[in-house]
């Protein structure tokens, strides 16, 4: 069930310019749309369970109803509208003192920061979230928050943290019966033992949790992990292998409208033509990426996909375009560091 999702308290816009980790209930990243919006919905409106229903205080519903709107942005990649009614819903949870619904806001922002590489605002904002799940109680929450900073630092090459994150994250998942978030546990486990070359328990953790994502329906934790198994069987050199996976990624992705997803699927396609020697077809890929990740503000993956395009151009002997390209790569980072 999807619970309202936590936030920080005067959330910028600026949150734009940086599965895969979870929202609210470790879904709303890793959900196709109409589940996750049902079940949020639901729970927002009527408070969730089989039962009768209990009355919500109006504000907290008022709250509930304005984290639901955020997810459903963030799901249209829409990251302006998202954050700006997760910083309502948190804004109005901390007036009424509903730290259950701040922390889950906070996590929740968190977790689309994390999604959009922005690690820099993400791992404090996740922390917090943690902290006070903590203190409540939230177990089945900070399984959750857990999980996406296990992923954070994974993303930061703080290995033995990550460790940590996903160790306690896994207990708690287990204890509180968290399937989801037990599914997103097992798939960064498996990036960790796939980092220190462990490739066969890295393949088993990631088809642990794609049978969970699969037992839970949820389709962009689907493609998450088919992505993971054929990324590790192209270092694997399984070259087939590896086609079937992004490509049956790549198309639940496409489905579902998971813009994150899709630019990692066509990446990964890139990778694998450039495996075969297949430099055009590689291209192909590449900018179709570069062109998503520019799309959704992901400056990290624009800046990959940039390198990989100037490669690619290169090995075809087009320095013109290659030059082109390593300008635009050049002027980006301009842009950044005049920004800082």
């Amino acid at each position: 069930m999807c619970s309202a999702i936590p936030g920080i308290q005067a959330v910028s816009h600026k949150h734009t310019k940086g599965n895969v980790s979870p929202l609210t209930d470790a879904v709303c990243l890793r959900l196709s749309r109409l589940a996750v919006c049902a079940s949020f919905l639901l729970s927002a409106l009527f408070g969730g369970g089989c039962g009768k229903p209990d009355p919500i205080p109006p504000l907290q519903l008022r709250a509930q109803e304005l984290a639901a709107l955020g997810v459903i942005r963030y799901q249209e990649s829409r990251y302006q509208d998202a954050f700006s009614y997760l910083e309502q819903s948190l804004e109005i949870n901390r007036a009424i003192a509903n730290q259950a619904g701040a922390a889950r806001d906070l996590a929740s922002i968190g977790a689309i920061l994390l999604e959009l590489g922005n690690l820099e605002e993400a791992v404090p904002i996740l922390k917090k979230a943690e902290a006070s799940q903590a203190a409540i109680k939230d177990y089945a929450g900070r399984a959750e928050t857990l999980s996406s900073l296990g992923l954070a630092y994974l993303y930061q090459d703080r290995d033995q943290k990550a460790r940590e994150a996903l160790a306690t994250a896994r207990e708690l998942a287990q204890r509180t019966k968290n399937r989801k978030a037990l599914a997103s546990v097992y798939s960064h486990l498996g990036s960790l033992k796939r980092r220190v070359k462990e490739y066969d328990e890295a393949r088993k953790l990631y088809r642990k949790a794609l049978k969970l994502n699969r037992k839970l329906d949820d389709l962009a934790g689907q493609a998450a992990n088919m992505n993971n198994l054929g990324f590790l069987a192209l270092k694997t050199g399984k070259v087939e292998e590896a086609e079937k996976h992004l490509r049956r990624a790549l198309q639940t992705d496409q489905t579902i409208e998971h813009k994150p997803g899709i630019a990692s699927d066509l990446s990964n396609l890139g990778h694998l033509e450039e495996s075969r020697g297949r430099t055009q077809e590689a291209l192909h890929y590449y900018l179709q990426a570069l062109a998503v990740n520019k799309k959704i503000g992901r400056k990290d993956r624009v800046f990959r996909d940039l390198d990989d395009v100037i490669r690619m151009y290169e090995l075809l002997g087009d320095k013109d375009l290659a030059e082109r390209y390593r300008r635009e790569e050049q002027k980006l980072r301009s842009e950044i560091r005049d920004h800082q």
